[in-house]
């Protein structure tokens, strides 16, 4: 048997402030510099994806993605530094949780083994 568990956070909020997804999209904008180009990596609208950013942002009461408007260039997105700590610490807080349920699921239901 194999533990699956899924962690979200919620600051009194509808939708989650963090949570797989969130994390998903964080990271690829991380990764890719751009919401739009993030957005379809992920195969997520460009509209639910800064959804998904207002959502976490009034949920950590932090400004988590820094923007540029298109031009010639086109625009950019990036990390603030708040958005690089509070990724940071869900995926390390996540790890942690994950070994916990694994440990706990070997011992609660051990007599499932064999």
């Amino acid at each position: 048997m194999d533990s699956a568990v899924k962690v979200m956070l919620r600051n009194g909020e509808e939708a989650p402030c963090m949570g797989p997804g969130v994390e998903m999209l964080l990271e690829a904008i991380e990764n890719d510099g751009s919401v739009a180009v993030a957005s379809q990596s992920l195969g997520i609208s460009y509209s639910k994806c800064w959804k998904m950013i207002r959502n976490a942002e009034a949920g950590f009461k932090r400004k988590l993605v820094e923007r540029s408007s298109g031009g010639r260039n086109g625009g950019h997105a990036l990390l603030t530094e708040d958005g690089k700590r509070i990724l940071s610490a869900f995926k390390a807080m996540e790890k942690d949780i994950k070994q916990y349920a694994r440990r706990a699921l070997e011992s609660y239901f051990d007599f499932l083994e064999g």
